[in-house]
């Protein structure tokens, strides 16, 4: 019975220790449930937050794109135009800010002063004005105004063609820039039906038509009209005045040339230049005449 009662009192013990962990247990089981939820609330809590905060954040930049883009404090107003006196040249720049003002920045246009690209606008100052203007500086002045500080080739030769009129300076730049048609300058005549804005002449040429132009008076020559021909552009027409006309060859020599004219017409055409049709200079020490 001893050896009973003893089995029975340690089963119950037994037992006992088993229920008080199975509580413990049940108690932890409780306290992690209510831990995760109150985590998973606190998560969403933290969630929400950042929905909110990040919502506040994306309408304030929105708001404040708005103002910088759109604002008409920073919409591009005034024009600055620095070394330039000649109104036709600023209109000129005018229209090529006012092209460069409607291209778009993402969904914007460009006439606003933080979008503005002033790179892109010298090479469209260049690019339209076909090099008339150079050295250019563009400086974007707060909040609204455009400054430029450009130079302006000077014309040496006006070319015309069926299709318009370019200039050409010295170093065979190009400017389609319209003008008055007056006798400070030679002008040369093509007669094709081309654009003058194609590279229709070359710099050598441009300087044999200015020797041209400068001494021919010096030999008592007027000059009434300078032309080229495409199918031969090294073939040079000078018409005079007295309604002949002089052929020269632009890839020889001026100076030489207009020697052989001057011989020729003082030693041999002498008082028949009124008759004479032609001179031609192309093929010296030949020198041809009618």
């Amino acid at each position: 019975m001893p050896h009973q009662a003893s089995k029975y009192s340690k089963y119950f013990y037994t037992n006992k220790n088993y229920n008080i962990l199975s509580h413990n247990n049940q108690r932890n089981i409780v306290k992690t449930k209510v831990s995760k939820n109150n985590s998973i609330k606190r998560n969403l809590k933290k969630v929400v937050a950042n929905i909110l905060l990040l919502t506040i954040i994306t309408i304030f930049v929105g708001v404040l794109l708005m103002f910088l883009f759109q604002s008409n404090l920073f919409k591009i107003k005034n024009l600055v135009i620095e070394n330039i006196e000649n109104q036709e040249s600023y209109s000129q720049i005018s229209k090529i800010l006012d092209e460069q003002k409607n291209k778009k920045f993402l969904i914007w246009e460009q006439d606003n002063f933080f979008l503005f690209n002033t790179e892109d606008f010298i090479d469209l100052i260049e690019l339209r004005s076909n090099s008339y203007f150079y050295d250019i500086k563009i400086d974007k002045k707060f909040p609204n105004k455009i400054k430029v500080e450009l130079k302006e080739r000077s014309p040496k030769i006006l070319i015309v063609t069926k299709k318009g009129q370019s200039f050409f300076d010295e170093n065979a730049n190009m400017s389609a820039l319209s003008a008055q048609i007056d006798n400070t300058f030679p002008i040369l005549y093509i007669d094709e039906d081309i654009d003058p804005k194609n590279e229709i002449i070359k710099k050598e040429n441009i300087l044999f038509i200015l020797n041209v132009y400068k001494k021919l008076p010096k030999y008592g020559l007027n000059i009434s009209k300078i032309k080229i021909e495409i199918t031969d552009d090294n073939k040079l027409i000078i018409e005079e005045s007295r309604g002949f006309t002089i052929y020269f060859n632009m890839i020889k020599d001026v100076d030489e040339q207009i020697n052989y004219l001057n011989v020729v017409i003082k030693e041999e055409i002498k008082e028949k230049l009124s008759q004479i049709q032609y001179i031609d200079l192309r093929f010296i020490p030949k020198v041809f005449y009618k």
